[in-house]
């Protein structure tokens, strides 16, 4: 037995473990003077593993741990009870016991103002204290804060540059940085660059410093610096190629990068690839290699060159590739590969791969322009200069071009066309017109890479890529020309299970899509690529895409037949690019949804969901919401829910279509003293609506059917209630209605505030006046206001009478 632990240690296979007294027990904390009623010295005991430190150390619980909350259950802003099992005054801090696998920290100057001043003399072990989820590391390891963490500011509401107030909570040697306490749910990091340690250390421990935010990372992470951003330069003064001093500040294994301070306002990301080996702290030489439109650099530990495209490199041959075809070279200087297809030899027309030595050898230096990077950083590259050709945006639907084939692909069916540009054009096979058909058949079989072909433009994307044609496009439908409901023969080109849909060659420019959903998608697949089929116009877009179905789409419901409020089942047909969603509730047209209305967003195209319709427009536009009204909620309703938030008076419960409020005084109809004696963030619990006020559904824990509605009550009623409880100044009284009444106790008598305590009955007198004046609560008083008025009105009346 150990008292400095305090605990027990044993003796497993040789090896020293510890059992710590919070390990004695699953009921909680056992002090050390009662441990021998647990386990004496020589007992052998069943044991179970409840944490292994990162030097080794083992500690044991007596009790299956299993039972425990595994740490990734706990979320921010969690309320939770805990029981203080060690006090270290060097953090200064605290190791609280909230029923985890391993014990949480509570570090003393990690909370706000109001808190600063407790000190490690005024915690005990084995005192119990609730407290809020902080901050989770990656590791496991928990956070507390006495405060509500719910209330403090958001990572999202700061700004870079900002100058803010914090408290140095700790310095962590392991990053190296300072946390810095800035009154957000997370603690600041001053990333510590060697030359940064001397002004930041031990001594400045629970001192305030004026701190700058630098960056706001995607998971809510604020780095800080001591001194003000606004000085650095902006991410628009680097350039590609650029090289840097930078010094490692941080590496984060769970995305596989680095951050290097490169005098930049925001750190700038190193791949890991780049094997870092040096230190946090260290100084590194860099080349910048991206400069993206939103201010975040890439940069490399080698030197980089500019791959915009045009930009003119100068490269090695390292590999001649009969799959590619084509040839790989390397940028002198660096590590970067480029790929240099066999159509990009020569401009003026397709190189067989026979005849890739006559333009190029192994081992060659070369000039070469980047013709084309992918989404993935790819690079292809031309032995001439790209600038000279077509840009992508100067064609247009319609355009007639002649072009060279390229590159065949069975799996689309299609082929690549180069026309002149710097992306080659698509052609797909089955996507031509009825008097190409037959031909397009005997391209599949017959067409050869080198062939030239005369094509035109189909349709061109946003992101620049160009669809072709073996027929005169100027010939087809424009689907202006199209009516809603209008029926069609087209033939189905390819399924998309991305979309999901089919994509149908209706004779328009564009092809036509039929968005599939879960129960239609058996009949729409691969065995009717090719074959002629029935559809419908069902909606055409604002950019010309036309929308079918299979079916007749005029036997479906006029929008004038829907009225606001209906509850309907619809099918998600697609997300639009303003973030609405299209969803098919048996309309003519589908309706819209907006992303801000959405409780809950569908998957996937084609998933079900439960909406509710919003609005109808002149035009016959129907506008719904899954987030149900909540005028159609009714009290007594019962409802099944989860509880998604804890504050602290009240916690949210998710219904799947709502997000209802449970208020304390609504969890039960007898003394409440905490809020999560009755409920706790991830519970299923059923409700029951108790009352719908300012466009929220409030929800109580008991049934309130049988209850009395707010407005059944008069002005001067006497009830006798029971208080439930009591916050800040304020009671509620359980007086049997659908929600609590309430009592401000700051404007009771001295001696009626003091008397006041959850359990207790108590005479009320109703003094608000429900069903006038928009009234939807009820407050009451502790003294009779029917006296109080008839009192006033007598004096009034008395000094009249004087007069």
């Amino acid at each position: 037995m150990d008292p400095e632990m305090p605990g027990a240690h044993v003796d497993v296979d040789g090896k020293r473990c510890s059992v710590p007294c919070e390990n004695l027990s699953p009921k909680g904390y056992v002090p050390y003077d009662l441990a021998d009623r647990y386990v004496k010295v020589g007992d052998e005991v069943d044991a179970w593993v409840r944490h292994i430190t990162s030097q080794g150390n083992v500690f044991l619980a007596l009790f299956d741990v299993s039972t425990l909350r595994p740490q990734s259950s706990f979320t921010e802003g969690d309320c939770v009870k805990g029981t203080v099992v060690h006090i270290y005054p060097d953090i200064p801090g605290a190791l609280v016991d909230v029923g985890s696998v391993r014990p949480a920290l509570l570090p003393f100057h990690s909370m706000s103002n109001q808190r600063r001043a407790l000190t490690p003399e005024q915690l005990q072990v084995g005192q119990e204290i609730k407290a809020w989820i902080r901050d989770t590391s990656e590791t496991g390891k928990l956070f507390l804060s006495l405060d509500d963490v719910t209330s403090m500011r958001q990572a999202s509401s700061f700004t870079v540059g900002e100058h803010v107030r914090g408290t140095v909570v700790r310095i962590d040697e392991s990053v190296p940085g300072a946390m810095v306490d800035i009154g957000a749910a997370k603690d600041g990091l001053v990333p510590l660059a060697s030359d940064a340690r001397s002004s930041f250390n031990q001594d400045l421990v629970g001192f305030d410093v004026d701190v700058w935010i630098r960056d706001i990372t995607e998971k809510g992470g604020i780095y800080l610096a001591p001194f003000d951003v606004s000085t650095l330069r902006t991410a628009s003064s680097f350039k590609v190629g650029e090289s840097l001093k930078g010094t490692l500040v941080h590496v984060d294994p769970e995305t596989s990068c680095a951050l290097v301070d490169i005098g930049a306002i925001r750190p700038c990301r190193l791949s890991l690839k780049s094997r870092v080996s040096q230190k946090v702290g260290s100084v590194l030489d860099v080349w910048v290699r991206h400069v993206g439109e939103t201010g975040e650099i890439d940069i490399s530990l080698r030197p980089v060159n500019d791959f915009t495209v045009g930009s003119r490199l100068r490269a090695t041959v390292v590999n001649i590739d009969p799959e590619l075809p084509g040839v790989v070279v390397r940028v002198v200087g660096t590590d970067t590969k480029c790929y240099m297809p066999c159509e990009n030899l020569d401009p003026k027309c397709y190189v067989s791969y026979a005849l890739v030595p006559n333009y190029i050898k192994m081992g060659d230096e070369v000039d070469v322009w980047v013709r084309f990077v992918t989404s993935k950083g790819r690079v292809f590259v031309a032995l001439f200069d790209v600038n000279t050709l077509r840009d992508q945006s100067s064609f247009t639907a319609g355009e007639c071009v002649q072009g060279t084939v390229i590159h065949i692909d069975p799996d689309i069916p299609g082929a690549l066309v180069d026309v002149g540009t710097l992306r080659p054009g698509l052609l797909p096979f089955a996507c031509i017109s009825k008097q190409g058909r037959v031909f397009a058949k005997m391209m599949i079989d017959q067409l050869q890479v080198g062939a030239v072909l005369l094509v035109w433009i189909r349709q061109t994307s946003e992101k620049g890529k160009m669809f072709l044609s073996l027929d005169d496009v100027t010939l087809m439908r424009q689907p202006s020309t199209f009516k809603v409901g209008e029926q069609v023969v087209g033939t189905v080109v390819r399924i998309d299970p991305s979309i999901p849909g089919a994509l149908v060659d209706i004779g328009a420019i564009k092809m036509g899509l039929v968005p599939l959903t879960s129960d239609s998608s058996a009949s729409w697949n691969q065995d009717l690529v090719g074959f002629e089929v029935d559809v419908w116009v069902r909606d055409i877009a604002e950019d010309g895409q036309i929308y079918l179905a299979s079916f007749d789409v005029n036997t479906l419901r006029p929008s004038s037949s829907f009225r606001v409020g209906d509850a309907l089942t619809g099918s998600a047909v697609r997300i639009d690019s303003d973030q609405s969603f299209l969803v098919d509730i048996g309309a003519a047209r589908p309706a819209r949804m907006l992303q801000s209305h959405c409780h809950c967003s569908p998957k996937q195209n084609g998933s079900f969901l439960q909406v509710w319709v919003e609005s109808i427009n002149e035009h016959g536009d129907i506008f719904v919401t899954s987030t149900r009204p909540a005028s159609s909620f009714r009290v007594g309703e019962r409802l099944t829910g989860t509880v998604v938030r804890l504050g602290e008076c009240c916690a949210t419960v998710d219904t799947g279509n709502r997000f209802c409020k449970l208020f304390g005084s609504s969890m039960s109809r007898e003394a409440v003293t905490e809020i999560t004696d009755f409920v706790q963030k991830g519970l299923e619990l059923d409700v029951w609506v108790s009352g719908v006020c300012h466009g929220e559904v409030n929800v109580a824990l008991f049934d309130t059917a049988q209850l009395r509605s707010v407005d059944s009550f008069t002005f001067g009623e006497q009830i006798r209630g029971k208080v439930i409880l009591v916050r800040k100044q304020v009671a509620f009284v359980d007086v049997g209605a659908t929600t609590a009444a309430t009592v401000n106790l700051s404007k009771s008598a001295r001696s009626l505030e003091h008397s006041v305590a959850p359990g207790q009955d108590v005479d009320v007198w109703i003094t608000s006046r429900p069903g006038h004046d928009n009234v939807t609560a009820l407050t009451v008083s502790l003294t009779d206001v029917v006296s109080k008025v008839q009192s006033w009105e007598d004096k009034l009346e008395s000094l009249l009478d004087d007069d």
